[in-house]
Parts: C-alpha cells; sequence; structure tokens
C-alpha cells in the first residue's frame, strides 16, 4: 500500500504532525480574528462550523487516538487549508503523542536569522496567549497595545503578524519606524508633528498637504489631532492601525516627548465617547518605559494591553531545535541557555550555526564572548549603544564585577535595560547574561582582573 493510499483509507489511525498542527492553529486563530473579534474558538464552535463532531476534534487535538482522514480533511478545507501528506502522521510512526509534539526538522539550507521571521516559518515561536490577547484587542475600539522587550525578542515578528492580521481584516494601516527620522527633527515637537503627518500620508498613499491642517494658534498637538481626525479618519469607514516602531527614541528628546506622549493618550481618551475616534488603533513597540516626567493621566503607558515578549521557555527552545534537525540531550540545551538564556535571537544564532556545522556546542561556548565568536557583531553593537562617557563606564564595570543586585540611577538603568543587557531583581539590578558579562569583562576590564 503506497503512502497515500494509507493516508487517504477510512480509518480511524491518523493523528495531526507538528507541522499540520501548527498550520491548523494558525489557521483557526486566524478565524478567530475575522470571525469572532478574536475569542478562541472552543471545539463546540469547531464542530459547528466543520460538522465533524466534538468528540473527533477533542480527539485530534489530543493526539492521544487516531481520528479518520476524512474529517480531518473537512476541518482542514473549512478553514481554508489543503490538507498534505506532511500535516499527517501514521499510526505506526513513533507513537501518536510523540508524533503530535515533536517538530519536523526544516530541510534545506536555512536563512540566517536576521530580522522579523516570515510569516510562513515555522521558527516562528508562538509565545501563547500573548499572541492571541494582542490579537483579539486589536478588534476593539480605540484599543492601545503595547509591545515592550529588548531588541532581539520578536517585537518586529509579533508585529509582522498583526499588521497582516489588520490587512486581512481590511484596515488601513500605517507602520512609522522612528529610527527613520532625522535627529535634527527629532529635537523639535512641531518639526516632528508633521513629519509624522507626512509619514502616515504617504504610508496610507495620499497626497496630502500636512501644511492645509496646521495652525499656529491652534499649536502643534491640536492641529496633528484635526489632521488625523479629519485627513486619515473621517475620510474612511473601516478601523486604521497606526504602528510606531522604536518609540522609545522619542525619551531622549523631552521637549519632543512631552508633546507626542500626550497627543497619543488623548486619542485613547477620545475614544471612550467618540465613534470617529473608536476606529483608531494604536500599537507601539519599544524596548523600556519613558524615564521621562509626566502626569500620569497624559501618559500612554497605563492604558491599553501590555506586551512583555519574555525570554523562550526550556519547551520552546527544545522546539527550536528540532526544527533545526539537531540532537542536544538534556545536559547540552541546558549548557546552551546557561550561556544565552531563552534570549531569541542569540538562540537562534547559535541553533544556526549548529545546524551549519561550522562549529560544535563545546567549541560556541568556548568563544562565546571572544571577537571570534559568533555573537561577536552582536555583543559588539550592544557595547556601542552603552559607552556614553566616564559615569556609565564606571557602572558598567560594577555591574560586571559584582555578584549581587545593584542600585542604579532610574534613568540609566532604563538605558541599559533597553539594550537588554541588565534585569531587574527585587534588590536591584543585576547583568541578564553571563555572556554579556564574559563579554564586557574581556572586552574593557581586563585590567581589573
Amino acid at each position: 500500500m503506497s503512502p497515500r493510499e494509507k493516508f487517504t483509507k477510512r480509518q480511524r489511525g491518523v493523528f495531526l504532525s507538528a507541522e499540520g498542527r501548527r498550520r491548523l492553529t494558525a489557521a483557526i486563530n486566524q478565524a478567530a480574528v475575522l470571525m469572532n473579534q478574536g475569542d478562541r474558538f472552543t471545539a463546540a464552535d469547531i464542530s459547528q462550523q466543520t460538522g465533524v463532531s466534538k468528540s473527533t476534534i477533542s480527539r485530534l487535538w489530543s493526539g492521544k487516538v487516531g481520528v479518520d482522514h476524512k474529517s480531518v480533511q473537512l476541518i482542514f478545507s473549512t478553514f481554508d487549508l489543503e490538507l498534505t501528506l506532511d500535516d499527517l502522521q501514521s499510526p505506526q510512526s513513533k507513537g501518536a503523542v510523540g508524533a503530535a509534539s515533536t517538530p519536523t526538522p526544516l530541510s534545506g539550507p536555512l536563512p540566517y536569522p536576521t530580522g522579523p521571521v516570515p510569516l510562513d516559518s515555522p521558527l516562528y515561536v508562538v509565545r501563547s496567549p500573548l499572541e492571541e490577547r494582542a490579537y483579539h484587542e486589536m478588534t476593539q475600539p480605540g484599543c492601545v497595545i503595547r509591545i515592550k522587550a529588548p531588541s532581539g525578542f520578536g517585537k518586529s515578528s509579533l508585529v509582522l503578524r498583526l499588521l497582516a492580521q489588520a490587512e486581512k481584516l481590511g484596515y488601513g494601516i500605517a507602520s512609522i519606524d522612528l529610527l527613520q527620522v532625522e535627529p535634527s527633527t527629532l529635537t523639535n515637537p512641531s518639526a516632528f508633528l508633521r513629519w509624522f503627518c507626512h509619514a502616515i500620508a504617504v504610508k496610507l498613499g495620499r497626497q496630502l498637504n500636512v501644511e492645509d491642517y496646521w495652525s499656529d494658534v491652534l499649536g502643534n498637538a491640536l492641529s496633528t489631532t484635526l489632521f488625523i481626525r479629519e485627513q486619515i479618519l473621517d475620510a474612511s469607514a473601516v478601523p486604521f492601525l497606526l504602528h510606531i516602531k522604536e518609540f522609545d527614541r522619542l525619551f531622549d528628546h523631552a521637549a519632543t516627548a512631552q508633546t507626542v506622549l500626550p497627543v497619543l493618550r488623548s486619542w485613547y481618551e477620545e475614544a471612550r465617547h467618540d465613534a470617529g475616534w473608536q476606529r483608531l488603533r494604536q500599537v507601539v513597540s519599544y524596548a523600556t518605559e519613558s524615564y521621562l516626567p509626566l502626569d500620569i493621566n497624559q501618559s500612554p503607558f497605563n492604558v491599553g494591553l501590555p506586551i512583555p515578549l519574555p525570554e523562550f521557555t526550556p519547551a520552546q527552545v527544545n522546539d527550536l531545535v528540532a526544527w533545526h534537525g539537531l540532537e542536544l540531550d538534556a545536559v547540552a540545551q541546558q549548557q546552551l541557555m546557561t550561556l544565552v538564556g531563552g534570549h531569541p535571537q542569540l538562540i537562534r544564532l547559535a541553533l544556526y550555526h549548529l545546524r551549519q556545522q561550522a562549529l560544535t556546542l563545546t567549541e560556541l561556548r568556548q568563544q562565546a564572548a571572544e571577537r571570534t565568536g559568533i555573537f561577536h557583531s552582536y555583543l559588539q553593537e550592544m557595547l556601542v549603544r552603552v559607552q556614553d562617557g566616564p559615569e556609565q563606564m564606571a557602572v558598567l564595570k560594577e555591574l560586571v564585577m559584582s555578584d549581587r543586585p545593584i542600585s542604579l540611577d532610574p534613568i540609566l538603568a532604563y538605558q541599559l535595560e533597553a539594550t537588554g543587557l541588565i534585569k531587574s531583581t527585587s534588590t536591584g539590578w543585576i547583568m541578564s547574561l553571563e555572556l554579556y558579562r564574559d563579554y564586557l569583562r574581556n572586552a574593557l576590564f581586563s585590567l581589573y582582573e
């Protein structure tokens, strides 16, 4: 009997593979956003849509009892998926539970792990229930979603998926990257808000003369508000998703931040009672909270849904190891995580190079903090961001040399936290990774050894 005949024969003995489970889960979550305001579908909901019994659906998800091929095919087709052999695991292969939970190694060369994880990549790690909360919140009138994490933790990958969902929902979309703003513009509140309005119009493909809506009498904040309301929100009946990337770049420019942040907060407040502003959905991504003095009633950092992206868990790292086709026992995986924790970018860099067989795990660990190590570019970039005068260097030395948490000036702590270099404890701040401690010791403080 051929493999295809084995799977297409109506029999209770077909299980979802890890790839099939991933694809079906993603499709169901997407349908929940489109049809159910982001609330998860229950087994009863899926049964009603597919015509497949609730008990059959429960068996499919459990992975402990096989399900007939026809039912699985019906479920997939309901959610606009074509069922393939790669989505299934036969009962003869490894046993049901293992088949349903162990990722199938990816074949062929993998792209170098840099930038957002592509939408169709199985290497994207779902951090449930954070993603589901974000998808649901995005459908709520006037919402604010605040995605916070250091560089390399997956903010852009999650935003990419939010934008894709917004596009499927028919939203207007403008994603504004504050890294693209000229430094001279950032220092001037009026120039920045004009740039901001121009950038939104360009992203929407509209030719609007921002100056026509600017008034020195009304001021920068109200001119911006009127432009967004009249030319963006009132120009369309569909919701408008505004994403601001690298939001914390504003914090180094107090005058601009103290003008812009209250404006964004006011839009959220207007949506509590104004149908026009309810069409606005704000998503901001940043590495650290604002360290500027700001009235609590004017700050956008105490409203909306916070989405702090955590490190990968050991189970998530284990799945990535399997996707990469690597065999790391529990001891080896623990050695890797002792070195880089659950830092998403560093984990993926390590697994990429191990898959390429460019070095062994022992060699990777020995060279990790050296100039010849695979993390050197990332560590060097981090070092450039934190070198800022003798006071900061003295604090870095104290962090590196201390095994205990230390107290830090709040502004300096926020700045170092934004790089991911330190993390807070109940009694102070410590280095977040031994890798960082070893690197800084080698790069800066060898004279103190």
